[in-house]
């Protein structure tokens, strides 16, 4: 049933659409392609979230302006704190761009994988766990994910309305507490180079139109002069995500500190 209702394929209105997978198989396996395409991509779904340690919480408390982003941050400073062996607490500044740039890419990297699969994807209604290390656990409704719509603008609508919207806004909030804008959309420029690289790797036959997609999101006003290259090749951001802040060492911090497409390197 999931070829016959990708995109480009299917003319089926939404309602129609609904009914034919009221099961939500559908969604299943879509999110099952998506998430194939790297940890970062990974989305669960269900009837309802399943049961943790941690609960679930409203991925829009982290953009509306409550403490919880803040305490998000926090949360990653003290895990830095543990892992960094030079400092007993990294800056404030530091965790928040360390941890902008994980929300950006759990964000961000489901909404490219639809984008370049051709579904629609909607992370409005999204939960997810507040832990630390590696990619922080997501849950969405199947009715967040469908075919996409024929009339759609291209190329990816999902990815860029992402990042028009919900990453936007992270930056934003996040700028508010006293960091770089170019530091924080940076990081989001090294999102998508990253995001295209890990596509290429887990599906080579998607690697052309992932550099594309790639290069059409970098070329959006808000990520003019954050990098140079281009995605997938010699792609280096013109800025530092701050990481190297908590590595060892009195004077400068060994290569291995700097991320792969830090200017610093």
């Amino acid at each position: 049933m999931a070829s016959a209702l990708r995109t480009g394929k299917t003319q089926l209105s939404e309602q129609r659409f609904r009914g034919l997978d009221a099961d939500g198989e559908f969604a299943r396996r879509s999110i099952g392609e998506i998430g194939g395409l790297g940890a970062y991509f990974g989305l669960l779904t269900g009837a309802s979230a399943p049961a943790g340690t941690e609960p679930w919480l409203p991925v829009t408390s982290l953009l509306d302006g409550s403490p919880t982003l803040v305490a998000r941050y926090r949360q990653v400073q003290a895990a830095l704190a543990v892992a960094g062996v030079s400092v007993e607490v990294p800056e404030f500044r530091v965790a928040a761009s360390v941890g902008q740039l994980g929300l950006a890419a759990r964000l961000f990297c489901p909404a490219f994988g639809a984008a370049l699969l051709g579904y629609r994807l909607d992370l409005g209604d999204a939960l997810y766990q507040p832990v630390v290390g590696g990619a922080l656990p997501l849950f969405i409704p199947t009715t967040a994910v469908g075919p996409q719509q024929i009339d759609s603008p291209a190329p990816g609508p999902a990815a860029e309305h992402a990042l028009s919207t919900s990453i936007a806004t992270l930056v934003e909030r996040t700028a508010a507490l006293s960091v770089s804008r170019g530091v924080l959309w940076g990081n989001v420029a090294s999102v998508i180079a990253g995001a295209v690289t890990t596509v290429a790797t887990a599906r080579g036959d998607l690697a052309g139109r992932a550099a594309a997609l790639g290069t059409h999101l970098l070329s959006l006003p808000a990520l003019a002069g954050t990098f140079t290259g281009r995605p997938g090749s010699d792609f280096r951001r013109r800025s530092c995500c701050l990481i190297y802040r908590i590595t060892p060492g009195p004077h400068s911090p060994p290569a291995s500190s700097y991320c792969g497409d830090c200017i610093l390197r």
